[in-house]
């Protein structure tokens, strides 16, 4: 495989995208410190400034599949009730303020529709986007909102992050710092090339194949020119519908409802071809300045 899968037996679970959107609750995460040790088992310790005037019960979503270890509130041991994707703290604090923690594993495997691996952390690979929770996520209406995060990490390969604008960063330990409103990381047999004026990270064996970057160069020359009609947000695959008919209903409800606004087009700075699919689509959408297309779009089959 193009992004150093490990063949190991995959777990029988569906792909998973954490829903949060909140809920107006005035609770705001300020800080995070993010200690990720990625392999064969994702294991992380994640401190959290959280600020709570209201004191309010803290809610977060936070992915099933980890296994917690301990969650403390300024640093004594914190019971909580788990249900799915959804955790709440038997904790108030009478400062308005709270360092919340938690220490977690897990041998994530997520596949999608079509079994390939995605959001998932292993021996040389692991994909995690800004879009699961592989980090615990406050439930309240400061989702939205930039947080100062400290990275530290012990990468299993060659990874990029949005924390630090996609620099390729070499399979070490490292500290990032910087200020989003979620962030992902990326890693695996990558590496950076640059394409119609922009920067690309995309599997090493497709820098290296003529028609793999060929077909790259177009696919972003129509997003970059605005062509968007022929490439909607996420593309269905056909199995999942019942008729051709079907089919191109859904294909038509997606370019009008989906497409990305010009103004975003015009700021993209970064395109990463990586394995991204969510629902049975080959996907790729826009996040912050970075266009997140599905590897599978620019490969030879």
């Amino acid at each position: 495989s193009s992004y150093g899968y490990n063949y190991t037996p995959m777990d029988a679970i569906a792909e998973k995208v954490n829903e949060y959107a909140g809920d107006g609750s005035a609770v705001q995460v300020t800080d995070y410190d993010i200690e990720a040790k990625l392999g064969n088992r994702l294991r992380c310790k994640v401190k959290m400034t959280v600020s709570n005037p209201e004191n309010e019960k803290l809610r977060f979503t936070f992915d099933e599949k980890f296994e917690i270890k301990e969650i403390t509130a300024d640093g004594k041991k914190c019971e909580y009730n788990r249900n799915g994707d959804n955790i709440s703290l038997e904790y108030s604090s009478v400062s308005g303020k709270s360092e919340i923690g938690f220490e977690y594993e897990a041998r994530l495997n997520y596949t999608d529709a079509m079994h390939h691996k995605i959001n998932y952390s292993d021996i040389n690979s692991a994909y995690l986007p800004e879009l699961f929770a592989w980090y615990p996520k406050i439930l309240s209406k400061s989702n939205d909102i930039e947080k100062n995060f400290t990275l530290s990490i012990s990468p299993n390969n060659t990874f990029v992050t949005n924390l630090n604008g996609n620099e390729l960063m070499k399979r070490e330990k490292a500290v990032i710092t910087g200020r989003k409103k979620d962030i992902y990381i990326f890693s695996g047999y990558i590496g950076e090339t640059a394409l119609e004026g922009k920067k690309v990270i995309m599997p090493l064996e497709y820098i290296n194949n003529h028609k793999a970057i060929e077909n790259a160069k177009r696919y972003m020359k129509n997003i970059i020119s605005h062509e968007t009609t022929e490439y909607p947000l996420f593309i269905p695959m056909p199995q999942t519908c019942e008729t051709p008919e079907e089919f191109e209903a859904a294909m038509e409800k997606i370019r009008k409802e989906s497409l990305i606004p010009s103004e975003k087009i015009d700021a993209i700075d970064t395109f990463l071809f990586l394995p991204a699919g969510y629902g049975n689509l080959f996907s790729h959408y826009m996040y912050e300045t970075n266009y997140i297309a599905c590897e599978f779009l620019i490969g030879e089959y």
